[in-house]
């Protein structure tokens, strides 16, 4: 029986009688998070010191954990698996609190599950399953690699609601077959993307195709970022880019300015931000930059230096590029991130970047709730099917709109 994974950001563990209150608020007495789950919310803390009692104890029997902050402990979730027949396992819940969502952790989750299966048990099959209208967590099921095998009806115990939910399969031949290194993947027809990563807090850069010249969204961490990005272009047939365009001033959208060929394109403000941290480690040092975060010293362990370079072109709130036959739109938000957010719309593509314009502020990740509703009504007034956030799977514009709503509720009460 496995007691603990680690998981970068996170970590798997069983449960302890201090976990009481996180758990209890965090995850269950979440109505609408029990919607998309099996189990039935609790109510009030008497119900949940009992329900605490019964997961110590299945998790003392079943490799089933907690997931928690690495960095704090807190409890933030649950996951775990179960072996059906020799060899072949089954997720037995995976679920992450809903103010902790869409910060990669539960990718991180499931890559620990997988490992769990295939390296320490040498299991032969894993069966992922999620609510059919759960489009997150199909998302991130697919984005591991899973395949969709069979859809079932399930009624729910506690409400008796029926609830249609897929199931996909990972074979062990084929998880180690998966690649280490991303690669870039077509969203339209002139728009390419090039996968983020949750170790070094990298972000998703992005290639869109003009008849004349071609434009990258952001710039990436470091060099090395930058260089893997190119490398997947070349090895697709696509030219560099002429032009990057910069969704706001922080380092790992940043930081690579230096080495991307062509020009660059940010508003005033990422500018001026860009100058002052320059500035700053330039009086400090740069162990200013890297004690920042562990992601950081992540990207920067084989010694590469650290480099800001300012953008060649600033424009105030708005900018048009044709690119041929593909006009760019970049224009200025307002957003619970940082205070120099740029959308960049591709309107023949109906794709709409945002950047990190939807999360909290840096390092408490804090969502001002106004701040919040006003990204959401930029967001509605754009014409556009799919948005792209850095750090996470792209959506639909309707399901970037319903979790904006959320943490604007949520940052309400």
């Amino acid at each position: 029986m496995t007691q603990f994974l680690a998981a970068g950001h996170v970590l798997l563990r069983k449960a302890k009688e201090s976990d009481l209150d996180a758990a209890w608020h965090n995850i269950w007495q979440d109505e609408a998070l029990a919607e998309t789950m099996l189990w039935q919310p609790t109510a009030s803390r008497e119900e949940a010191t009992e329900r605490m009692r019964r997961t110590m104890a299945y998790q003392a029997e079943h490799d089933a954990f907690f997931v928690c902050l690495a960095e704090t402990n807190e409890v933030i979730g649950f996951a775990g698996i179960r072996e059906n027949e020799p060899g072949e396992y089954e997720d037995s819940g995976i679920c992450i609190a809903r103010r902790f969502q869409r910060m990669g952790y539960g990718k991180e989750v499931l890559r620990a599950l997988l490992k769990l299966v295939f390296v320490i048990y040498e299991g032969r099959r894993f069966t992922y399953s999620c609510f059919r209208d759960n489009t997150a967590s199909r998302r991130l099921c697919e984005s591991a690699g899973f395949v969709y095998a069979y859809t079932r009806t399930i009624i729910r115990e506690w409400d008796k609601k029926e609830i249609l939910s897929d199931f996909y399969t990972m074979t062990a031949s084929r998880w180690h077959e998966i690649p280490s290194l991303p690669s870039l993947y077509r969203l339209s027809e002139r728009i390419f993307v090039y996968p983020y990563e949750e170790r070094r807090d990298r972000p998703c850069l992005a290639y869109i195709q003009g008849d004349r010249y071609s434009i990258a969204v952001d710039a990436g961490h470091s060099r090395a970022h930058i260089d893997e990005f190119y490398a997947a272009l070349k090895n697709a047939f696509l030219p560099l880019p002429a032009v990057t365009v910069l969704t706001h001033w922080h380092w790992d959208h940043t930081f690579a300015i230096h080495a991307a060929n062509g020009l660059t394109a940010a508003n005033a403000d990422t500018a001026r931000h860009l100058a002052d941290f320059r500035r700053e480690i330039e009086e400090y040092g740069v162990s200013r930059f890297l004690d920042l975060d562990e992601c950081i010293r992540q990207e920067y362990a084989d010694g590469q230096p650290v480099i800001i370079t300012l953008p060649d072109i600033v424009f105030e709130n708005e900018l048009w590029l044709d690119a041929g036959s593909c006009p760019v739109h970049l224009f200025r938000t307002r957003s619970p991130h940082t205070d120099d957010c740029t959308l960049i719309h591709v309107p023949d593509e109906r794709v709409l970047f945002i950047g990190d314009a939807a999360g909290g502020v840096f390092p408490t990740w804090y969502i001002d709730p106004a701040l919040s509703a006003e990204l959401a009504e930029t967001i509605a007034a754009t014409d556009t099917d799919l948005c792209v956030s850095s750090h996470w799977e792209p959506e639909t514009k309707q399901e970037l709109l319903r979790e904006l709503q959320e943490d604007t509720e949520a940052g309400s009460d």
